[in-house]
């Protein structure tokens, strides 16, 4: 066997396991020791044979990383980290057609519930199979608390404060 199809085989594993960027394959095999010019001509091969694809890579990495409570924000920038251009993000962004403020209320939801584990702050009931969370009450240090964590997941300033007022948190000021 050459030493470019050992390179192509071991890219072929890991796009086996789950899709990967160019830069991330690149990456994987100059760690498994393959010389340039072998992680080139695998690379190639791997376009032209369409198992690599960075369209593909970045459909897959925005549903994985929405499903996880991450932001457009922090996606988009995990996906520039990855050099996918620009276009391939709107596009795929475009086609995953994902309800940012439906996924940031969620997180926020949750992230509510497990911040404040004093009872005395919220009821929370399940109606039509949807969580509902009443008697809403939040210390001002906990809504600061909460507003940087969901700025580090990635979802906009716009985004949260609708998140909060559709929640009608009443903010307790001490």
């Amino acid at each position: 066997m050459k030493p470019s199809q050992k390179a192509i085989n071991s890219a072929c594993r890991m796009l086996g396991i789950r899709e990967h960027s160019e830069k991330q394959i690149r990456i994987k095999l100059i760690k498994k020791g393959f010389d340039r010019n072998e992680i080139t001509e695998a690379v190639e091969f791997l376009y032209e044979s369409s198992w690599l694809s960075n369209e593909r890579f970045c459909g897959s990495f925005i549903r994985s990383k929405a499903g996880k409570g991450q932001g457009k924000i922090r996606i988009e920038f995990e996906l520039q980290q990855n050099e996918i251009s620009q276009i391939l993000i709107d596009n795929a962004f475009e086609q995953e057609n994902i309800n940012w403020q439906a996924e940031c209320e969620r997180v926020l939801v949750k992230k509510v519930l497990s911040c404040c584990s004093n009872n005395d702050f919220y009821d929370v009931t399940f109606i039509d199979n949807e969580l509902k969370v009443t008697n809403r009450k939040l210390e001002f240090k906990n809504k600061l608390k909460i507003e940087r964590f969901m700025k580090y997941r990635g979802f906009e300033p716009g985004q949260v404060k609708k998140a909060f007022l559709k929640m009608n948190i009443q903010i307790i000021y001490q």
